[in-house]
């Protein structure tokens, strides 16, 4: 079964030692364009400061619309179909691709950051 990717990548925060994303996004912080150097300086509070950080979120996001357009386009119907049969083929090959969320470790890292979330809220009272 195939187990890599986004959805399974360990939830270890960039800029850590040793962590292959971090050679990645340190890689391309050398031959980023002009155009997105600006774009990130601008959109941050800390500027470059968080430079691996911002790069690592854009390519997080891209390789999510990568995964989400193989998805759809290899289902094995179009996906707004008014086939009853065709409908069923397509659930049942989204199931499967549902069900790999629930394995992932997006689940918990998301419920990580919620339970950080309400810590501060509870600490800000």
């Amino acid at each position: 079964m195939f187990n890599y990717g986004a959805l399974y990548a360990d939830p270890l925060p960039i800029g850590g030692a040793g962590i292959p994303p971090t050679l990645l996004m340190q890689d391309m912080r050398h031959f980023l364009p002009d155009y997105l150097r600006q774009l990130y300086q601008t959109k941050s509070v800390r500027g470059l400061g968080d430079l691996r950080v911002q790069i690592c979120e854009s390519f997080q996001k891209s390789m999510f619309c990568v995964t989400t357009a193989a998805v759809k386009g290899l289902a094995p119907h179009p996906l707004d179909t008014n086939d009853l049969e065709e409908k069923l083929a397509n659930r049942q090959y989204l199931t499967g691709w549902l069900n790999r969320i629930l394995e992932s470790q997006l689940i918990k890292v998301n419920n990580e950051t919620q339970d950080q979330s309400a810590i501060k809220v509870k600490n800000c009272k």
